[in-house]
This record gives C-alpha cells, sequence and structure tokens, in this order.
C-alpha cells in the first residue's frame, strides 16, 4: 500500500537543492517488483520530480 496518494502535501527530506520543498504529490507508480512506491511529486515553482516514499514527508498544516 502507498505510503501517500495524489493531492498529498508532501516535503521534500532527502539531502539536496529540493530538500525543504513543499509540493503535491501529482501521480503514484506502483512497485516494479522491489515494492518501493515511487511519488511524482510538483512544487509551487512548476517543477517536478520523481521521488520514494523515504525522501518524502507529509507536510503539516500549522496551527494558528
Amino acid at each position: 500500500m502507498p505510503r501517500f496518494k495524489v493531492g498529498d502535501e508532501v516535503v521534500v527530506v532527502c539531502p539536496g537543492a529540493d530538500r525543504g520543498k513543499l509540493g503535491i504529490v501529482i501521480y503514484v507508480t506502483d512497485h516494479l517488483g522491489d515494492f518501493v512506491h515511487r511519488y511524482h511529486v510538483q512544487f509551487a515553482d512548476g517543477t517536478s520530480r520523481k521521488c520514494f516514499g523515504f525522501e518524502l514527508e507529509a507536510a503539516l498544516a500549522e496551527s494558528a
């Protein structure tokens, strides 16, 4: 079962240029025999990338 679903807001937690960026899951690729899902994430600036589940965390809404 995928960790995230389409429409979930996520944050990139892996090292690299995208670390800390918030995005929305736009597509989930089923595991390809390795039991690891891939998540296509789109960012506010219009860019997107494919991430493994362990590279993402759920974005938590700030409470007022």
